[in-house]
């Protein structure tokens, strides 16, 4: 999609509950050629979307921590503690994703 004349590519899951994390799969055709495109992941838990938008260097250096499944879809997996504490995405822990969501405001009918 297009946003502010820049190329993004979403990525959307719900929570996961049983293991506490939302999961991403991002295909081989889209990631091998990445050319200039933000990354955008949309987290939805219950009633709520949260967002996380990655640059062009920030996806590109996701995407490189990333493994990949046997058809070559590179997986991203975004962990939030039972206990609490912070949100993280374990490819990249490092990465301050906490204080870089932001809610989107959806309209459930």
């Amino acid at each position: 999609m297009l946003f502010n004349g820049k190329a993004v590519f979403a990525l959307y899951s719900d929570f996961h509950v049983r293991i506490s994390q939302w999961f991403y799969g991002v295909p081989k055709t889209e990631w091998e050629d990445w050319q200039n495109q933000y990354l955008a992941i949309l987290m939805k838990e219950l009633n709520e979307v949260g967002y996380v938008l990655l640059n062009q260097k920030e996806s590109v250096t996701l995407l490189s921590k990333c493994g990949q499944d046997s058809k070559g879809e590179k997986k991203i997996n975004i962990r939030r503690p039972t206990g609490g504490g912070r949100i993280y995405i374990v490819e990249w822990e490092e990465f301050t994703l906490s204080s870089r969501q932001s809610s989107l405001q959806v309209s459930w009918v």
